[in-house]
């Protein structure tokens, strides 16, 4: 059975699928769901790039996504939180402030990891000090990444740790912990030879 087909069968007719086919199909639909979610953050970052007052009326993003979407204060800042740290910020200037994660938004548009994980990569690039050279945090967003397509929010947690210690073994004060605020950055691991990886 083609997924095209999957999709036209109502919820009653499930029963009639092999398990195969229900294991498959609940993985597409995972990846559709993100690869939405994704979307509507971008929507939602390029009202907050015109203004959000002007565009809506809403003081914040978060008050947007609260009065919009009818979700809890909790969920609206988690997802505006999202929002600021995957996508360019304002045009100060002339020019939009850098998204803290690229690499993380890139694999929720792909559909490849979704709302937990995103939120524990942001909380750990968030933390590293701004002495980190860019090169260094990009590395390290891209090992938080690769890990999420596999891990769920505790691993990636835990391994943002450990990149964290390695980044700033003297544990400096992070930097800012409002993602929405803070340049992309990220940790890794340092090897003997010098370099960096996972």
């Amino acid at each position: 059975m083609s997924s095209d087909n999957a999709v036209l069968k109502t919820f009653t007719e499930w029963w009639r699928v092999d398990t195969a086919t229900l294991h498959a199909r609940k993985r597409e639909l995972e990846v559709r769901k993100r690869q939405v979610d994704a979307e509507q953050n971008a929507v939602v970052a390029e009202i907050n790039a015109r203004g959000v007052r002007g565009c809506s009326g809403h003081s914040t993003l978060a008050a947007l996504i609260f009065e919009d979407f009818r979700v809890t204060e909790k969920e609206a800042d988690a997802r505006a939180d999202r929002v600021l740290a995957l996508h360019p910020g304002p045009a100060v200037g002339g020019d939009p402030g850098p998204p803290l994660a690229p690499l993380t938004a890139q694999a929720a548009a792909e559909g490849g990891i979704g709302g937990s994980q995103i939120d524990a990569i942001i909380r750990t690039l968030a933390r590293i000090p701004s002495t980190v050279p860019e090169e260094d945090v990009r590395a390290g967003e891209k090992i938080l990444v690769d890990l999420a397509r596999h891990a769920g929010p505790r691993q990636i947690a835990r391994a943002g740790r450990r990149l964290l210690g390695t980044l700033d073994p003297e544990g400096k004060e992070p930097r800012n912990e409002d993602p929405g605020d803070v340049r992309p950055e990220m940790w890794f691991v340092q090897h003997r030879d010098g370099a960096l990886g996972g």
